[in-house]
């Protein structure tokens, strides 16, 4: 069965990342939902560091590298618990049996709702997105099954080979090529493959411990968290569909449990001292470099909801009129963390050609949107009912985490009101710069604020609920139906009523999703017809060969796809004269003429045409190797539909 592929790829992700990930919490004794929440995080960072450090000590990339830098790391990490064990705080505190198992109950019915909307979406376990930045993301995992280096200092040479690209974050492409080499499974399966598990396991349980660290581990707050985590249509479905941004997607994913390392580290969570502070010193230094890795813009988020926590947790210590030197170091610190920031704010800006993104809406329709949790035109949810009570009940409650999940939402906010909606450009580049200027990276950020703050509206909610069944049992007409059946019944009904209520508002967003995932006969990217024909591409053309074409048209997709080298893997490819050569005057080419010169030179024997339609439904110049019937430079080779075409090059003289 077709579906197997993808739960084999799927087990390998989670072999990958969340495996290496536990063992590396058991070392630093994690327990719980914090040891399974922070795994991926970790393991994530194992692959992102290796991905460095292996070609430096000339390892090639492959599963056994990476366990074995997997394994040197975890043993670091027990030899620093040993240098740190001095320190060790307070004992944890004995979690409820009860609380978990509703927490895993709550867990496991979000990665069943998330997995569900997730295949609904793509469609097919190889589904390829039909998307811009796709013909990226996908050939650069080609890229590093071919040359069997995954750093993100050599990645960009697979489009600027004369160094135009120094450094681009791979830990998504990394961790695929890694799926690839160990399962077999074809490129687009190991994406979805990585898109199922961080969707479904990754991202509901660092949220449910944000909410439970804010919050507490109430049951109500659980699995309120559970349910806001799958009926947010801002992520994770729209970082899949728009793009389309596997690896800020990536980023994001892990983002939770990041936060909440900081939280803990600045005794702002609720049962802080579970954990001794140096513990989730080390905890924060590993979620750092998988979070930075997969995209910068995740950690921008993260360090824009930490330098949220460290302005609170500084002002309730000033509130307690600490003495004056304490005082004066907490300044300080501010000011280095403030410094530190700004450095990573002008180091990991994008390129101002990167930054171009226009306003898309009002200021009035951003609050809306904001407030309603209805980010990108996104329908309206019940769980904007909530989060707006959460809010508010947070601002009456005022201690040290409800005045932090308060204020990150509101910042969130007021970044995505910025990106959406300010018309002054020069200040809206100033706050949301980092994160390109583009209004859907903001919408997919404002989801991991607003699951604490549902959570706990939901859980303040069923305050009101129990009260008011309390006061039923007080009424001298009470029915003789026991009290805890009362409440049950009242949960499952209440639970099913907004279940049923936010996956009605997620129907939008996945069937978005799925069409721009469907090889329809019209796809922007890939027809059906052509995805026909590239699957059969390995049959006519030798393994050596270069393959030309429009990447616009989706031809590059053959080196993701049937794993043969092309001219220009990705769009925004550096070309050279050759190159341009090639791809505007092919179609007449005569022994000894300058673009055979160009052909000989650059080694390409064939060409796809796949008409004119552009994945943008633009228009750019590729005449040379477009509409080539009846150019005598070429011979057809195969054909799929009216407009995808295989041919071989001819015209420089004898076929080879």
């Amino acid at each position: 069965m077709p579906w197997l592929t993808l739960l084999a790829a799927s087990a390998a992700v989670v072999f990958a990342t969340i495996v290496p990930g536990l063992a590396a919490g058991l070392v630093l004794r994690l327990r719980g939902l914090t040891l399974w929440a922070l795994a991926a995080p970790f393991g994530l960072s194992i692959i992102a560091v290796a991905s460095v450090i292996l070609p430096f000590v000339h390892v090639e990339w492959s599963l056994w590298a990476v366990l074995v830098f997997a394994v040197v790391s975890i043993a670091l990490v027990a030899v620093v618990r040993v240098l740190l064990r001095r320190f060790n705080g307070p004992r944890r505190q004995r979690i409820e049996r009860a609380s978990g198992w509703w927490t895993v109950g709550g867990l496991a019915a979000a990665a069943v709702a998330i997995t569900i909307q997730v295949i609904l979406s793509i469609g097919a376990p190889g589904a390829v997105s039909q998307t811009f930045d796709n013909v990226f993301h996908l050939d650069a995992i080609r890229y590093i099954l071919q040359t069997h280096d995954a750093s993100p200092l050599w990645i960009g040479t697979m489009t600027s080979p004369r160094g135009g690209l120094p450094f681009y974050p791979d830990a998504w492409h990394a961790l695929g090529a890694l799926v690839v080499s160990v399962t077999g499974v074809s490129i687009p399966v190991a994406a979805n493959a990585i898109t199922v598990v961080f969707a479904a396991l990754v991202w509901p349980a660092g949220a449910v411990l944000l909410a439970r660290t804010l919050f507490g581990s109430r049951r109500a707050v659980t699995i309120g968290a559970a349910v806001a985590a799958c009926a947010l249509p801002a992520f994770p479905l729209l970082m899949i569909t728009y793009g389309v941004l596997f690896p800020f997607f990536l980023g994001l994913a892990v983002l939770p449990a990041a936060v909440v390392a900081a939280v803990q580290l600045l005794r702002l969570g609720q049962d802080c001292a579970t954990y001794p502070r140096w513990v989730w010193i080390v905890v924060v230094v590993g979620c750092l470099p998988g979070l930075t890795l997969a995209h910068p813009g995740a950690f921008m988020a993260w360090l824009a909801m930490v330098a949220v926590a460290a302005v609170v947790a500084a002002a309730f210590y000033f509130a307690s009129r600490p003495p004056r030197r304490a005082m004066i170091r907490t300044w300080v610190a501010l000011a280095v963390f403030a410094a530190l920031a700004g450095i990573a704010l002008w180091v990991l800006r994008p390129p101002d050609a990167a930054r171009t993104w226009p306003i898309v809406m009002t200021v009035g329709q951003a609050f809306g949107e904001a407030l309603t949790a209805s980010m990108y035109w996104a329908p309206v949810s019940i769980t904007a009912v909530f989060l707006i009570v959460g809010f508010v009940y947070s601002i009456r409650l005022r201690t040290r985490s409800a005045v932090f999940a308060a204020s990150a939402f509101a910042i969130a906010g007021a970044l995505y009101i910025i990106c959406a909606s300010l018309p002054y450009w020069r200040l809206r580049d100033l706050f949301v710069g980092a994160w390109y200027d583009n209004t859907p990276r903001l919408a997919a950020i404002l989801p991991m604020t607003i699951v604490p703050l549902a959570a706990f509206g939901m859980a303040k909610a069923w305050d009101f609920v129990v009260r008011l069944l309390s006061r039923r049992d007080e009424s001298p007409s009470r029915t003789s139906v026991p009290r805890p059946a009362v409440r049950g019944i009242a949960a499952v009904a209440g639970l099913l009523v907004i279940i049923g209520w936010t996956q009605w508002s997620m129907r939008d967003a996945v069937n978005g999703a799925n069409f721009t995932y469907a090889a329809t006969s019209t796809a922007p990217l890939l027809t059906a017809e052509e995805l026909a024909l590239i699957q059969r591409v390995d049959k006519n053309v030798p393994a050596n060969a270069i393959i030309a074409g429009s990447p616009w048209t989706g031809t590059s997709l053959v080196y993701a796809l049937a794993d043969r080298r092309v001219l220009m893997p990705h769009i925004f490819t550096d070309t050279t004269k050759d190159t341009d050569l090639i791809n505007t005057h092919l179609r007449d080419a005569t022994p000894g003429s300058a673009v055979c010169k160009a052909v000989e030179r650059e080694h390409v024997r064939y060409v796809l045409d796949f008409g004119t339609q552009e994945v943008h439904g633009a228009h750019h110049d590729f005449g040379g190797v477009s509409d080539l019937q009846g150019s005598p430079a070429v011979r057809l080779i195969d054909s799929q539909g009216k407009n995808a075409r295989l041919y071989q090059i001819i015209g420089c003289g004898e076929a080879r």
